[in-house]
């Protein structure tokens, strides 16, 4: 696949390493000022939509500050210093700022940032700061859509806040039963247990059941005198958790639950939308980690609508992300599978069939970093040119 400059420009900014030369460091340096030998690069790297300019966080005078500047240029444009900002943001009753959130660009004029369990936007034409959404002070796992509808978790239970109204989704009082919440240990990928269609509409969602698992004895020593916590954790050949998948719509206030089957030990990974939202799709592993099913199942009935592909090893099969569907192309996806014995990427059409292989070699696709404006184009980081290199 073609790279575009832009994307070599972003990997030379964030990483410029200035190498003295015949120059011998001690080892009170090394040891004991050993972060002043780190590569410099720019925090908060970002491309701002529908323009050919990153943003990124510098300091200027001793304050930070959001700057722009095009890839072509040397000249960098102040969009806002830290205490400018943090003068804003005290409109809305939030607390001072010591440093810059993370930040999101919504469009060439607006971004977003998460502070204190409140999703905020900010526009650089106006200077306006708005509160987009808020939850629970006490949520955890807060997931946003794009939309800015957002999904959260109090103790074992999920909860929305759209449209104003913070509503609770799901109503176990069983501690070991929880919802919207990683699940299988944070295995094949898993880092999330809430995943919200493309449109915010509809929200995929994670149930464990833990019930069935054995206690192991873990002792916390963080407290005196030490207690016993025990956690669940199934041995090897003993009974598992089962999981489940609801789907949950936000405008009518229902669930309905995939029926993905049997046995109920499975996992149940890579959970992916399909784009128009008729769809959902994920990898149904088994307990023996050795086979897995890409499956497609209709949201509004549950049903299992077709096997896509399978994929088997005598060792294991490692499913680290979903499919990764094409930019302005619906029925085509990405699939990233070791099933060579390296790391590599696959187009398919959505009913299954294999396209061709897209990138080939002794050597590991380490991330796919995306398409660009066509969908023509991809951009992934790879072992290409070295093993121990990440280009």
């Amino acid at each position: 696949m073609r790279l575009m400059n832009k994307a070599g420009l972003i990997i030379f900014i964030c990483s410029v390493i200035i190498f003295a030369q015949n120059k011998n460091l001690t080892m009170e340096q090394v040891i004991l000022h050993g972060y002043s030998l780190t590569p410099e690069k720019l925090s908060g790297l970002n491309w701002i939509p529908d323009t050919e300019d990153i943003s990124f966080i510098d300091t200027l005078n001793g304050e930070e500050k959001i700057f722009r500047q095009s890839y072509d240029s040397n000249e960098k444009k102040e969009i806002i210093g830290l205490s400018a900002f943090s003068k804003k943001l005290n409109s809305e009753k939030a607390n001072p700022l010591n440093r810059f959130p993370n930040i999101e660009w919504v469009d060439k004029n607006s971004f977003k940032f998460e502070m204190k369990n409140k999703l905020y936007s900010y526009n650089k034409k106006t200077g306006k700061i708005r509160v987009l959404n808020s939850v629970d002070t006490s949520a955890e796992n807060i997931d946003y859509a794009t939309n800015n509808g957002a999904a959260y978790t109090l103790n074992n239970n999920l909860y929305v806040a759209v449209n104003g109204k913070q509503l609770q989704i799901t109503n176990d009082s069983v501690k070991d039963i929880v919802n919207g919440q990683a699940v299988h240990r944070n295995e094949f990928g898993i880092i999330k247990g809430t995943f919200w269609s493309p449109s915010g509409k509809y929200l995929a969602f994670y149930r464990m059941d833990e019930t069935m698992v054995t206690d192991y004895p873990i002792v916390d020593l963080t407290v005196r005198p030490a207690v016993v916590a025990p956690i669940k954790y199934p041995m090897a050949g003993m009974t598992s958790h089962e999981v489940t998948v609801g789907i949950y719509n936000t405008e009518e206030g229902t669930t309905h639950w995939l029926k993905t089957g049997t046995p109920k030990d499975q996992y149940l990974t890579g959970v992916t939308w399909d784009p128009n939202e008729k769809l959902i799709y994920i990898g149904i592993l088994n307990r023996d980690q050795n086979h897995l099913q890409l499956k497609a199942y209709d949201i509004k009935t549950g049903k299992e609508v077709r096997i896509l592909f399978e994929e088997s090893n005598d060792k294991y099969v490692e499913p680290l992300q979903g499919p990764i569907f094409v930019k302005n192309q619906d029925d085509e996806f990405i699939w990233v599978s070791f099933r060579d014995g390296w790391n590599h990427l696959y187009l398919y059409k959505t009913d299954g069939s294999l396209v061709k292989k897209l990138t080939e070699g002794d050597w590991n696709v380490i991330d796919f970093d995306g398409f660009d404006s066509s969908g023509e184009n991809i951009y992934f980081t790879s072992t290409k040119d070295s093993p121990i290199e990440r280009q």
